[in-house]
């Protein structure tokens, strides 16, 4: 209220000294009061819109070249929170060799082979995979040319998103990158980094062994970092030329793999839980036609394991 609009007030209707200050107070009182109320109101409010939150926006994770498993904002480990996960094989992996999918299910099946609490695995297949750095929703698997910065010459890469605060993993996507060569090769448990030099004696014509790499990448999906220090460990962080080795892993990887999820197994039992996002392998064909039919997971673990006996 203006200066002279407070002059027309009638000097008669005007309150004496005591009115005023007892007014004043009953005012000040109710000030407070409603204030309180407000309070009380607004923090009963915020519990339950609490519930009613949207999840944060997912972050992408690269963790090729740390050992260290990744950590949420709140120090939960960064790894799928699903009791099943679906994978899809994009119709480019199928350039990168005969029966290119099933040597990418067999390095998935040799990690479900250890017994670690692992979420169950679908396959489906999928058209027009995109690899990049914003997620759409499902976890695929592709073949082509790494463009992201830093990581052109790796051997393939497989990133995660996931909520910046739980570590819950809600997509996780692979490429094998196009600018090297791949082949299934006969497998051998001598053939390390040292084969390169066998060249074509070896049968492996200087190419990589897809299901090796595959197998390092897997574990990458489930929630591995790098290995920097057994170099027979399916995740030590280099794979070389007609190298097979990788395909069958070592005692460092399953004790890691099997610790990840047996701590986490204890708060996950009723949401399910499970893997983090990691990096890359790195450097130490033909057309199908069409789609190769996918192997049964019983199959495939079946076929794990057999192969595990003989070895």
């Amino acid at each position: 209220m203006s200066a002279a609009s407070a002059h027309t007030v009638k000097p008669s209707l005007e309150p004496g000294p005591e009115s005023s200050a007892r007014r004043k107070g009953k005012v000040s009182f109710k000030i407070v009061a409603l204030a309180v109320g407000s309070a009380a109101f607004g923090l009963a409010g915020a519990s339950a819109l609490s519930h009613f939150r949207a999840r944060p926006a997912p972050i992408m994770q690269i963790v090729s070249g740390s050992p260290a498993l990744k950590k949420s904002t709140d120090g939960e480990s960064v790894r799928w929170h699903a009791s099943k996960s679906k994978i899809y094989f994009d119709a480019s992996l199928d350039s990168a060799g005969n029966h290119a999918r099933e040597a990418v299910q067999l390095g998935f099946g040799t990690w479900i082979g250890t017994g670690a609490k692992l979420p169950s695995l679908d396959f489906d297949t999928t058209t027009g995979a995109k690899f990049g750095q914003v997620p759409n929703g499902k976890s695929e698997v592709m073949y082509g040319p790494i463009t992201l910065a830093g990581h052109e010459n790796d051997l393939a890469l497989t990133v995660t998103f996931s909520d910046p605060k739980s570590g819950e993993v809600v997509e996780s996507d692979m490429i094998f990158n196009s600018r090297h060569p791949f082949g299934i090769l006969p497998y051998s448990p001598m053939a390390t980094t040292q084969s390169a030099s066998l060249g074509n004696e070896s049968g492996c014509d200087q190419k990589y062994d897809l299901q090796s790499v595959a197998t390092h990448e897997a574990g990458h999906f489930f929630g591995l970092g790098e290995d920097f220090d057994d170099k027979p460990a399916t995740m030590y962080y280099t794979t070389g030329r007609c190298e097979t080795n990788k395909r069958v892993l070592q005692g460092s990887d399953e004790t890691t793999m099997s610790a990840l999820y047996v701590a986490s197994a204890a708060g996950d039992d009723e949401a399910g839980d499970t893997a983090k996002g990691c990096g890359g392998a790195r450097i130490g064909q033909g057309q199908t036609g069409g789609s190769i039919p996918m192997l049964s997971m019983a199959g495939l673990l079946g076929f794990v394991l057999w192969r595990r006996k003989r070895s």
